[in-house]
């Protein structure tokens, strides 16, 4: 009996799923370039009782992607003590 099979499929399922979420993961973070316009629409199909009902679409909704602003900021070599406004209550 080779007791290492079920290592050697365990170990091979987790490489496979890992290299499926690095794929899936670097496909989310590509940046879409400032000024695009993005449209997108929702529609649902569905039965009751097996009965086919009728589609239902959502309206469209339009973005644009806004430009991304990466701000530095360093100091001055004193410690800055900046007030903060108390929490609000909802």
């Amino acid at each position: 009996m080779n007791t290492n099979l079920p290592i050697a499929r365990v170990l091979g399922i987790t490489v496979v799923c890992l290299s499926a979420l690095v794929i899936v993961a670097s496909e989310a973070l590509a940046l879409t370039a400032s000024g695009i316009d993005i449209s997108n629409s929702a529609s649902v199909d569905y039965e009751v009782g097996g009965i086919n009902q009728t589609d239902i679409t959502s309206n469209t909704v339009t973005i644009r992607v806004d430009a991304k602003v990466d701000l530095t900021t360093s100091g001055t070599g004193g410690n800055v003590n900046v007030p903060l406004a108390p929490p609000t209550r909802c």
